[in-house]
């Protein structure tokens, strides 16, 4: 989901949501605050899997070193 989080307080956007969620389904658009915080710690989640995932592929294919710079 690539949205900027400026598009939620976005006039058309905050009309799109308002006639969503007038049809028989039951909507409630995000907030502002909700659909950041909720973006950002799942993004912080999937790129820490992926930095942790990649070093440990590369550890284990090339070999590592501890090293100290004192």
């Amino acid at each position: 989901m690539n949205i900027p989080f400026n598009l939620v307080q976005h006039l058309a956007f905050i009309k799109g949501m308002k006639a969503t969620s007038k049809s028989q389904t039951y909507y409630e658009p995000l907030s502002y605050h909700g659909l950041q915080i909720d973006l950002v710690k799942q993004s912080k989640v999937d790129v820490s899997k992926q930095v942790i995932e990649r070093t440990w592929n590369l550890i284990h294919k090339y070999g590592a070193t501890i090293c100290s710079n004192g």
